[in-house]
């Protein structure tokens, strides 16, 4: 039809280089030279705002009016006109005005003295220009809103009407299409991190970490002298190490296996022969790290949408939050625990504990 050009704009405002050399050869003595710095430092400006992701208005303008020509590369019908209207208005309303222009000049190519023929026209003008007054219908709920109304109004035996209606149901499985994705990749994911041993792990280190924190890092069961100690919390620490211990010692084949680190945890742990309150909060420390690094490798590879209805299932596993401010008092400096001082700081870095 030759009424959507998508680069007449830009052709206009894009100067070729022999243009701008031109005119540059143009200007007086020494003023060339600050005419081409300054031509040189707005190209390196965009180039770095490019470089960071930023768009220009024209740009963005651009970026969304190349989606809609792909979306309707060769309009024809007046129902291709409308939706392509529709499509432009929130991008470029004078265009989207030209769309709905063409949409109604299109007429039948039959003799129009028949009542009838004239009856549909009328019609199909009434359907352009209700659609055309209507507004924005970015959602489908817009949509279908219209929809109801052209109903209503009597315009439903319209190619306009027609083509709304097509708009809709394309939109509809399109979203469908998404959900069903959305569904499959979550389950996806949810099996990635079972088969990197995650959630059994993510469990095992919370519930360390509570006892670490609850007894200020003096762990009541941990040394071999204290696994019958009977002091209230000795038993249930101690549980707690030893379902972690088996957790580590045991993991199959995963993420978290095939972490350098986990694999040195491992074979730390299996070695021990008299486990210490240290040993057990650094190894705890170190696994916590391995997890969040694994967590955060896994959870890269899905976007925001999948992520989200993974988290909306039960017990899913998250990124690590760390313990509030009060998380510097789970032991107090000068501390000493098997022989070594806690000189502050991490209470988890073996750098701030001193052998006395």
């Amino acid at each position: 039809m030759g009424m959507f050009n998508m680069y007449e704009e830009q052709a206009k405002q894009t100067a070729s280089p022999l243009e701008v050399g031109m005119s540059y050869g143009k200007l007086p003595a020494g003023r060339g030279s600050v005419a081409l710095a300054g031509q040189a430092g707005a190209m390196m400006g965009q180039g770095a705002m490019g470089a960071m992701g930023f768009q220009t208005p024209a740009e963005k303008k651009q970026a969304a009016l190349a989606q809609v020509q792909a979306k309707f590369p060769d309009p024809k019908t007046v129902a291709d006109f409308m939706s392509l209207g529709n499509a432009l208005r929130p991008i470029d309303p004078g265009r989207a005005e030209k769309a709905f222009d063409q949409a109604k000049e299109l007429r039948p190519t039959v003799s129009t003295k028949d009542p009838l023929l004239h009856d549909n026209r009328v019609r199909e003008m009434k359907a352009v220009d209700f659609i055309r007054a209507y507004g924005n219908t970015n959602s489908i709920a817009d949509k279908n809103a219209l929809k109801q109304q052209m109903v209503d109004k009597g315009l439903a035996a319209t190619k306009v009407y027609t083509g709304l209606v097509s708009e809709i149901n394309t939109l509809t499985a399109a979203g469908i299409n998404e959900g069903k994705d959305t569904q499959n990749r979550q389950q996806k994911l949810a099996k990635q991190l079972v088969d990197a041993n995650i959630p059994s792990l993510n469990v095992a280190v919370d519930k360390m970490e509570s006892m670490i924190a609850k007894h200020e890092g003096g762990l009541p069961g941990i040394n071999y002298l204290e696994k019958f100690d009977p002091r209230s919390g000795a038993k249930e620490t101690y549980s707690a190490f030893s379902q972690l211990r088996n957790i580590v010692l045991k993991a199959r084949s995963g993420a978290a296996v095939t972490n350098p680190e986990f694999t040195r945890l491992q074979e730390e742990i299996r070695g021990a022969t008299f486990v210490t309150d240290d040993d057990v909060i650094r190894w705890t420390s170190r696994l916590r790290e391995v997890l969040e690094t694994d967590k955060g490798a896994i959870f890269s590879g899905y976007g925001t949408k999948v992520k989200e209805a993974y988290w909306s299932t039960d017990n899913p596993v998250r990124m690590y939050k760390a313990p509030g401010k009060n998380e510097s008092k789970v032991i107090k400096k000068g501390d000493i625990r098997n022989g070594y001082m806690y000189k502050g700081g991490d209470v988890k870095d073996q750098k701030n504990w001193s052998k006395q």
